[in-house]
């Protein structure tokens, strides 16, 4: 830093608080002001003061794969020999000295729509059209104090290296600015609801919201419409709308809570090149409840719309960041960052909108812009008479129209939460071209007849009855949703049951499961035969025999099955027979006088008829009701079957969840999972407490609780068919 003149300390031109052309929306003045408000203006003159430092974080954002050094030359590269030449650690004392409360602050200016809803592509008939949705992808250095504040990311192949930042954000889907964000701690103790209902003071009337799925709870859908926005939401398949007024358009009016909406169910036709026809179905609830001024076929066209927020997302973590995760090992700096990356893509899309006016800010180049914008870096702050790059970047690298394209929605990325898609969908694997498209407005369901449960027993002696609600045949498909609640059966369950193969389902052109009208029966029968004791090979076996259709046959193969558990059942009676009787046997001994002194070999407390042993090795029975074969395991024998159902297995699988979110490691071993604690007395008292409320309920698992000074192991085995279940409680790979 020697070789800074000192006339140019107090001279602006030589230090580097710029960021090149977007120093246009964000000028030195605003920053100072800004600083100035949260108190982080330096109180002396620096050589890298605080306003540098806020350049200095956004064009850490800028580029991504450079490290600080190489950051801070290219900001300097204008002023030549006469910049500072700060270390690394000079960069990271400034950092730590700005915080985030700026970066925050900045956004907050910077956070305000970019267009009028007139601007083509913006609004929908006067409405501005925004969304909600959350970001999990944006990846944070692996450091406990990241684990600590966001935890660890669970896929289908174990382990995330990298916890990932949990991110709301309010987006204005006609130009993808960003309107507000929030973030969330840990995702698995932070709901996305929760997030958007801190973001719901930033909605205004004359907005139409877009939401997805999950976000169609009466409550939130009616503290979304008391801000005076509209609502368009896409709703999942547990709800079940009644048709209270059909409507000209073949929508109808109905009622979410206290909420009244109007629902679309739309399916799309597609033509594809070759001829194939695809269609897809949508329902969709909406606010817009005039028919005439908002068709029903524009409402299902409209919410197409939403996915411009994925697609905002997509230029931050994609094309920004080309996936890289962020820099820092702490919450004040990742939050710094996070502050930073909104603020330059919010400036990028500034610059777009203000380039293309009168033009769908769509059809912007949101790569040139960025690539125009990181070259504008080492020229240094643009002069007034100059042409701003990005604008002509945006200009000139025009997006064609969209087209209209269908392909299969697939996971990529190999460590992804989320469960690969099904190649035998008829969508397309590659990005296919749509000829036609048609919408069809499918008219309202009809009311699902009230039907009482059967209560009658049901073929080959078995009670149907069994904590399930039957239902007649001749009702529609249905999905697991529906089937988990008229059945009372989990979803978890009836995925397992797939798995194993007792109860087959079919998959839609979306992927859903749907079963067939035999299926509440079909579970019925699976439930009376656990209940019976039966394995879950010979459950299956039975089901074969039974979906012949001839009573007779699955009675013959039954028989046998229910013999061989008479016998087992009449064997264990006699082992608790004996074991009554050798209890009453103690117990008579123990009644009698006590001898004087302390115990001794023939006071009758440890041995099992009073007399003392023989000289010589001493054999001590630990357990004797368990007393078997080395060999022998009886959980491999036991029938996959858990006794819980419904609230109470919810409520076990979250206590389960909850402790083994505390493991410290988890190894995977032979029929099982490994898992290390923390060895804390509180902790072994609730593993070993609900290990054994485990057992009595699902008596496959194989608990073993070893102790050491520095660390608790749990280790899980159960059963091949298990898999699933272990996999589910314990994150086993299944």
């Amino acid at each position: 830093m020697s070789d800074l003149p000192p006339s140019a300390v107090d001279d602006d031109r030589y230090l580097p608080g710029h960021l090149g052309a977007l120093t246009a929306y964000l000028p030195p003045e605003l920053v100072e002001a800004v600083l100035a408000e949260t108190g982080r203006l330096q109180q002396r003159m620096r050589l890298l003061p605080s306003r540098c430092g806020v350049y200095f974080v956004l064009a850490l954002c800028l580029f991504p794969h450079l490290g600080m050094a190489l950051v801070w030359e290219k900001l300097a590269h204008a002023w030549g020999p006469r910049a500072p030449r700060p270390t690394s650690a000079a960069l990271r004392q400034l950092r730590a000295r700005l915080g985030p409360a700026p970066l925050r602050a900045l956004f907050e200016v910077l956070a305000v729509p970019l267009a009028p809803p007139s601007t083509p592509g913006v609004g929908y008939r006067g409405l501005r059209t925004v969304a909600f949705d959350g970001c999990h992808s944006l990846h944070a250095p692996d450091t406990a104090d990241n684990r600590a504040w966001l935890g660890r990311v669970r896929t289908r192949l174990g382990w995330a290296g990298y916890p990932a930042l949990n991110v709301m954000t309010l987006v204005d889907t006609g130009t993808r600015g960003l309107l507000g964000p929030s973030i969330g701690e840990n995702r698995r103790q932070c709901d996305e609801r929760d997030l958007a209902r801190t973001l719901l003071h930033r909605l205004t009337t004359g907005m139409l919201v877009l939401l997805d799925r999950g976000f169609d709870t009466n409550d939130f859908l009616a503290q979304v419409h008391a801000t005076g926005a509209d609502v368009l939401v896409r709703m999942t398949i547990r709800r079940t709308p009644r048709a209270n007024t059909v409507l000209p358009d073949g929508s109808f009016l109905s009622t979410f809570g206290t909420l009244t909406v109007r629902v679309v169910q739309a399916r799309f036709t597609l033509a594809g090149p070759d001829g194939e026809i695809l269609t897809h179905d949508y329902r969709l609830a909406t606010t817009l409840l005039d028919p005439v001024r908002h068709p029903a076929a524009d409402i299902a066209r409209l919410y197409h719309e939403r996915w411009e927020i994925e697609t905002g997302y997509r230029e931050i973590r994609a094309t920004t960041r080309a996936g890289r995760p962020l820099r820092s090992g702490h919450r004040a700096g990742l939050e710094q960052e996070l502050w930073a990356m909104l603020i330059c893509h919010q400036l990028l899309r500034m610059a777009i909108t203000d380039a293309l006016t009168g033009r769908d800010p769509d059809r912007g180049c949101y790569t040139a812009a960025l690539e125009a914008a990181r070259a504008s870096i080492t020229t240094g702050p643009l002069t007034e008479d100059c042409p701003n790059p990005v604008h002509h970047a945006a200009q000139r690298h025009q997006l064609p129209p969209r087209r209209a394209r269908i392909s299969a929605r697939r996971v990529k990325h190999p460590t992804s939460r989320y469960i690969a898609s099904d190649r035998s969908l008829p969508r397309p694997r590659a990005s296919t071209p749509v000829i036609e498209l048609h919408v069809t407005i499918q008219p309202p369901p009809a009311p699902p007849p009230v039907t009482p449960p059967v209560r009658s027993p049901g073929c080959c002696g078995l009670d149907l009855r069994v904590e399930l609600k039957v239902y007649v045949r001749g009702m529609s498909t249905l999905r697991i949703s529906q089937l988990a609640e008229r059945s009372g059966v989990p979803a978890s369950t009836l995925r397992f049951y797939e798995t194993a193969g007792l109860l087959p389902a079919e998959r839609t052109t979306s992927g859903y499961r749907q079963y067939g009208p035999d299926a509440v029966e079909r579970l019925a029968f699976i439930s009376s035969s656990k209940l019976l004791g039966l394995a879950l090979e010979d459950i299956r076996d039975l089901l074969d025999v039974r979906d012949a259709g001839v009573c007779a046959a699955v009675r013959e193969r039954m028989v046998p099955l229910v013999a061989d558990r008479i016998a087992d059942a009449d064997r264990r009676s006699a082992e608790l027979a004996a074991f009554s009787a050798r209890l009453a046997e103690v117990h008579r001994q123990l009644s009698g006088p006590a001898p004087s002194g302390g115990c001794g070999p023939d006071c009758g407390c440890t041995t099992p008829d009073g007399r003392p042993q023989a000289a010589g090795r001493v054999l001590i029975a630990l357990s004797p009701t368990r007393i078997q074969d080395a060999a022998e395991e009886p959980w491999r024998e036991a029938p996959v079957a858990c006794t819980l159902a419904g609230a109470e297995l919810g409520e076990r699988t979250a206590q389960w969840r909850a402790l083994t979110a505390q493991a410290t490691s988890r190894e995977q071993i032979a029929d099982g999972v490994r898992l290390a604690f923390p060895s804390t007395p509180q902790l072994a008292s609730e593993l070993a407490a609900l290990a054994a409320a485990e057992q009595d309920c699902c008596a496959f698992f194989d608990f073993t609780l070893n102790l050491a000074p520095t660390h608790l192991t749990l280790t899980v085995r159960a059963p091949e068919v298990a898999g699933p279940l272990l996999a589910d409680l314990f994150g086993a790979t299944a």
